[in-house]
């Protein structure tokens, strides 16, 4: 019914506007109209465990490639036989259990050592790694990033857990609170990387809070590099400051950070110039399904209606992002979210 989405989108909209609790907003849309039917579908999602079922339907449902691998094309698959085809049929089915045992495991603790660091720190840190047995990702040119082994997670190195004491648990606190190290999640790095090295150009992070991805950029770039780092909500902006203050960065490089408060879809353009900015990063709002592992409530409220709604929202993002983007630029669009409405139709809409 296009009239329902149309309202569906539009209350989406307005619960964006109303500060830092956004997404639970928006959730709260896509679970009903009023407050008390809300309340009686939460209470159903958590008791009947309705989310979880909600998911795995949507997903076992998708079109082939989206979370298991494809099936062989169809002139291949009419020439297999009855057998052939339930063991096909079984060895996806297993596939995708292997996507939700990974769902439930820990996620392993990523960091990397900041571009910013002088180069003898960055060698002593690196050769400390080694001796624990950690190399740097393999698709990182700088060398920089890493990821423990799934046995070193952060349930067990927190204080209390079994690996609190282990050597690795010890490097990290003393590199954070040092300011040598950062702490992010393999897939928050990932976007930036594929801007590849900001160097000198000038960058815009649309929806810049927490910071992590600004961060990253402003580390990368050299003078006279500019970042732009961008939130609609002002509370956001808020912690975006305090995470740049805790990260101990050179004053020369905070001094080509620029913080704005504005609605991403409608960002302004530059007094001189519509098109300015060499690279665009858009992590636009998302229902933030792939946090699974790291978030528990996520799956038990698990609601398709969330991103049916923020869609509308996402393509509006990523066309200003284009608008703003010179020609001959690069932008990174990316979410935290496994749904096809979320991520290839957006783009697939932006690229049309």
């Amino acid at each position: 019914n296009n009239n329902n989405n149309n309202n569906n989108n539009n209350n989406i909209k307005a619960a964006m506007a109303k500060g830092p609790n956004s997404l639970r907003n928006a959730h709260n849309v896509g679970m009903g109209k009023t407050v008390s039917e809300r309340k009686a579908n939460e209470l159903w999602f958590r008791k009947a465990n309705y989310g979880t079922v909600l998911f795995e339907s949507y997903y076992k449902n998708q079109s082939p490639s989206i979370i298991v691998a494809p099936p062989p094309p169809s002139s291949e698959l009419q020439k297999l036989s009855k057998n052939a085809k339930k063991s096909l049929k079984k060895n996806r089915q297993k596939q995708f259990q292997s996507f939700m045992d990974c769902l439930a495991r820990p996620l392993p603790v990523a960091f990397r050592i900041r571009h910013t660091v002088p180069q003898n720190v960055k060698a002593s840190l690196r050769a400390t790694l080694k001796s624990l047995g950690l190399s740097p990702v393999p698709y990182d040119p700088t060398h920089l990033i890493y990821q423990t082994p799934p046995s070193l997670n952060k349930a067990t190195i927190r204080k209390g857990g079994p690996s609190y004491s282990h050597p690795l648990a010890s490097f990290l606190r003393t590199n954070l609170t040092s300011g040598h190290l950062s702490r992010q999640e393999i897939v928050s790095m990932i976007p930036v990387l594929c801007l590849g090295p900001s160097l000198t150009s000038t960058c815009l992070d649309l929806c810049a809070s927490p910071g992590s991805k600004t961060l990253q950029l402003l580390e990368t770039s050299t003078p006279p590099g500019l970042i732009v780092a961008n939130d609609v909500h002002p509370g956001r902006l808020s912690s975006l400051s305090s995470a740049i203050s805790r990260a101990l960065l050179p004053s020369s490089t905070l001094e080509r950070l620029i913080i704005s408060n504005h609605d991403g879809s409608k960002f302004p353009d530059s007094p001189t110039s519509g098109s300015c900015y060499d690279k665009v990063l858009v992590d636009v709002p998302c229902s933030g399904d792939g946090t699974i592992r790291k978030d528990s409530s996520v799956l038990p409220r698990w609601n398709p209606n969330t991103s049916n709604a923020l869609h509308a929202l996402q393509c509006d993002i990523g066309f200003r992002g284009v608008e703003v983007l010179k020609v001959g630029g690069v932008m990174a669009y990316s979410t935290c979210t496994f749904n096809p409405v979320e991520d290839e139709a957006v783009v697939a809409e932006i690229v049309r």
